[in-house]
């Protein structure tokens, strides 16, 4: 399957490095990127071939789209976008992770290097694991999700859409849930349920701001 990834930036090239190093299924015929100075640009003789909008003219050439951007708002935006143009979202899972049987997967779904997912878990859609991530049994991670490297989760606990757990957090098996669009601190410790919008830093994890996130 052709397909395009959306950003030129760091990860994205992270991403195609990996597409190559595995034989994926895929071929990468272009990137697409708002940042103008990018344009016409190549990222491993794959040219950089305009805004985000071009996938709208692009359909005769590619089936399928990839977005890596760390950012979930805009990772989630343009994924959505690209499936309302008719194009496939695959699921790109690293050859040395671990996805335990009866693990459940959406679409645009983003498992990188070293990351074991226990059995029963759930990716919806637009989820990215990074790397070196254990995830326990029963875990569910709704839309937009964003765990960064190194980071251990307990079993059976409920992450609500576009959260953002920072490099090396712990969250503890017996916490249930952690909240909507909530910003869990690099190295933080989570031993009890996270409310929606938060931002939780330190060991033991404490809230220090509980804000709506502007749309």
């Amino acid at each position: 399957m052709d397909c395009i990834i959306i950003g030129a930036g760091n990860y994205s090239n992270v991403l195609y490095n990996y597409i190559l190093a595995q034989d994926e299924p895929v071929r990468i015929v272009g990137f697409v990127d708002d940042n103008e100075a990018l344009h016409g640009t190549e990222i491993m003789g794959v040219p950089v071939l305009g805004g985000i909008r071009m996938l709208e003219t692009l359909r005769d050439r590619a089936q399928g789209v990839f977005c890596p951007i760390g950012n979930n708002k805009y990772r989630v935006k343009f994924l959505k976008y690209a499936g309302s143009l008719g194009y496939e979202l695959p699921n790109f899972i690293h050859r040395s992770s671990v996805v335990g049987p009866n693990t459940n997967l959406g679409h645009g779904n983003y498992i990188m290097p070293g990351t074991v997912v226990m059995p029963n878990a759930t990716l919806s859609d637009y989820v990215m694991l990074s790397m070196c991530i254990s995830v326990g049994h029963d875990t569910f991670f709704e839309e937009g999700v964003f765990v960064a490297n190194g980071c251990n989760i307990g079993g059976n606990i409920h992450f609500k859409k576009d959260t953002f757990v920072g490099m090396g957090a712990t969250i503890i098996s017996g916490v249930r849930t952690i909240g909507e669009k909530c910003v869990i601190g690099a190295g933080a410790v989570i031993i009890k349920d996270v409310p929606d919008f938060s931002t939780v830093v330190g060991n033991p994890g404490k809230v220090i701001k509980t804000a709506v996130p502007q749309s």
